[in-house]
């Protein structure tokens, strides 16, 4: 029970970083005027914070999902975290722009499988649907 409802939890977290990478991608130089160099920062804080997430879900997990690529999210956050001047900013937009998405649907689909979440995605927020307590939420 422990173990469900912190990888809920963190799978949700990797959620919401997701969403804020969309947010940074699609406003943060338009709309705050951010350099290149600081958006790249913001973008890989928030990588290095899914890789974070990612370090506490239970082997279970990984291993039934073995699709999802929880050894490169973690040595990501690695190279983010520990190697900063080593940072490939082309392999962090080539992340940001394929891998992403890709995740995210990923990660959708195990939180419907395993948590019967049902996910909206709308205006770059994932409306979770199923009722906590008896009340919706969103992240």
């Amino acid at each position: 029970m422990l173990n469900d409802k912190r990888n809920k939890e963190c799978l949700l977290d990797m959620m919401d970083f997701i969403r804020k990478i969309d947010n940074v991608k699609y406003s943060a130089k338009t709309e705050l005027g951010l350099s290149d160099e600081l958006i790249m920062d913001l973008l890989c804080f928030e990588l290095q914070q899914i890789g974070e997430s990612c370090n506490k879900i239970s082997d279970e997990i990984k291993s039934k999902y073995s699709n999802v690529e929880w050894s490169k999210i973690r040595g990501l956050r690695n190279v983010i975290a520990h190697e900063y001047d080593n940072v490939n900013y082309r392999q962090i937009e080539n992340t940001i722009t394929k891998d992403i998405p890709a995740l995210k649907e990923q990660l959708i689909e195990i939180l419907k499988k395993e948590f019967q979440l049902d996910i909206e995605k709308k205006s770059n927020r994932i409306k979770i649907n199923k009722t906590e307590q008896g009340k919706g939420f969103e992240r």
